[in-house]
């Protein structure tokens, strides 16, 4: 990768794209909803009106400066242009750590964990760690611009991801990554062990196991938990067989109507926290606003959505049970959602080294995305 494929990027959306959304958002026409069914068929209607109202008088350009005041870039790849934030402690001892956010989320998740790792002091003792951080937008989500010329399968994202890191020098890295990136990590890592010194994530059920003739017999635990994985993709889950088959119908609704792409990140946002609680009790409502605009700005939520359209039937990995990634892994389970709670013993099918497994008293699926004033948050007094 040569330095020219590297460029300095920052972020300026125009004004007549913030006049046009505020336009739309004026005009927006709402569904009726069943009298106080709230939550329990998607979006609640009286949330998202609230929420469009905000979005409205939103003041983007306060979050734009906080993103230009990282240091981003924009990578140019043979199949992709990758937009990154770098974030260098300083130190020569530094530990490149690669931190990766899911779906339907972006780089701003990571912004805040970031600034922390990259700003830890280096003591010089042997146990004391820095890191210099890197938080890519993942191909298709935001200003990483994938070109249409076909499906990506889990081999192209994390080789996009790979190469972004050689790009900039480090062959070796750590790595934290969770949901669709953390099937894309798996893989990278179970083709190229080499280059990852560690692997953190909290969902070490992703990408799912071998289970075919040879496996072991699923343990009480295990089965216990298929059984939440059965119920998760009948009650929660349909989103995913759209986007695996007829992504482009939605698309059109979802890249013409601010208020559809809002219902759809927030009923994800909600249902993948704490739906026992107001989802802006959990997740700062700036922080929503911020994400909503930035799919709606860079008309990315399709391009997101085919993380799920993708062509796997030569992935050459997990085929048998003796096919495991040999990485160092650890794992840190969130307290609100079931689903992500793989057994250890299920993620020991995936993973042969796992050193570290620890269970947190709070937070939900976007963990890095924290609330201070929610009592609840596992980073409150952090």
């Amino acid at each position: 990768m040569n330095k020219a494929d590297i460029a300095p990027f920052s972020v300026k959306i125009p004004d007549n794209e913030i006049n046009d959304l505020r336009r739309r958002l004026k005009h927006t026409r709402l569904p009726d909803t069943l009298d106080a069914s709230g939550w329990k068929y998607g979006t609640d209607r009286d949330f998202i009106k609230r929420f469009l109202a905000e979005l409205e008088n939103f003041d983007w350009r306060t979050i734009e400066g906080e993103i230009n005041a990282q240091p981003q870039f924009l990578m140019k790849q043979k199949r992709a242009d990758i937009h990154f934030i770098h974030m260098k402690s300083g130190s020569p001892r530094a530990v490149p750590l690669l931190l990766c956010h899911g779906w339907p989320s972006s780089f701003l998740e990571m912004m805040e964990l970031g600034k922390l790792l990259s700003s830890l002091p280096d003591s010089g003792a042997p146990g004391n760690l820095t890191f210099d951080v890197i938080i890519p937008s993942l191909p298709g989500f935001g200003f990483s611009k994938p070109k249409l010329d076909g499906t990506w399968d889990l081999c192209d994202y994390s080789d996009s991801l790979f190469q972004l890191m050689s790009g900039l020098g480090y062959e070796r890295f750590a790595v934290h990554a969770y949901d669709v990136a953390a099937s894309m990590i798996s893989f990278g890592a179970f083709r190229f062990p080499e280059r990852i010194i560690a692997y953190h994530t909290t969902e070490p059920g992703l990408p799912p196991p071998f289970l075919g003739d040879g496996a072991p017999p699923l343990t009480q635990d295990e089965a216990k938990y298929i059984k939440v994985q059965q119920a998760w993709d009948k009650e929660l889950g349909a989103y995913m067989p759209l986007f695996r088959t007829k992504p482009q119908t939605a698309a059109y609704g979802l890249a013409d109507s601010p208020a559809a792409t809002a219902a759809w990140i927030l009923e994800k946002w909600r249902d993948w926290t704490d739906p026992e609680r107001l989802l802006e009790e959990c997740i700062p409502l700036e922080h929503l606003l911020a994400q909503v605009s930035l799919y709606w700005f860079t008309n990315s939520f399709n391009s997101a959505n085919r993380v799920y359209l993708r062509d796997e039937k030569n992935r050459p990995w997990l085929r048998t049970a003796d096919t495991k990634v040999s990485v160092p892994v650890g794992v840190t389970l969130n307290a609100t959602q079931p689903i992500e709670h793989a057994p250890r013993e299920y993620a020991a099918r995936i993973y042969s080294d796992i050193r570290y497994w620890k269970q947190l008293a709070a937070g939900g699926h976007f963990s890095p995305a924290r609330n201070r004033r929610c009592s609840r948050n596992p980073y409150k007094n952090s």
